[in-house]
């Protein structure tokens, strides 16, 4: 066995990995709120191929590979599920809708929430903590959202 499986570092590099990584995550849950990914899937029955979600989302058939990979984060994320036809057949994967997509559908989801939680306003003051904790700053400068925009939420 390798030094570094002994000591622990290979644990400890892929949770620093999977740290640095979250905001892949929560960037690609933004781009599903913004493209209604999860109300394509539902208007399927819950199921859809990419083929049918590039349809349902007007996008170009350029963009299907980078849908895949999309979807392919998504799933790992457990937003969807995604079933693989069975070796040699002609079919496309089927994303499906999971407990969690399922709150992104119907009158009471939770995307308007979602949506002002990923909102480049509310993110991007906390792009900036290593300098706000740099910086003596006058009181009433304590709120990083202020330092960032001017002024409080």
């Amino acid at each position: 066995m390798a030094l570094a499986h002994r000591d622990g570092q290979l644990d400890a590099q892929l949770e620093l990995y999977r740290n640095a990584f979250a905001v892949i995550k929560s960037m690609a849950l933004k781009s599903t709120l913004d493209l209604r990914i999860a109300d394509a899937i539902d208007h399927h029955g819950g199921a859809a191929t990419l083929a049918q979600l590039a349809a349902d989302l007007t996008l170009h058939l350029s963009k299907i590979p980078c849908l895949r990979r999309l979807m392919r984060t998504l799933a790992v994320s457990g937003v969807f599920t995604v079933q693989h036809p069975a070796v040699g057949a002609a079919d496309e994967p089927v994303y499906m809708l999971t407990p969690l997509s399922r709150l992104l559908v119907g009158s009471s989801n939770l995307v308007p929430i979602m949506s002002m939680l990923l909102h480049p306003t509310i993110v991007t003051p906390f792009l900036g903590i290593g300098k706000w904790f740099q910086n003596e700053l006058p009181p009433d400068q304590y709120c990083i959202f202020k330092q960032t925009h001017g002024e409080s939420v």
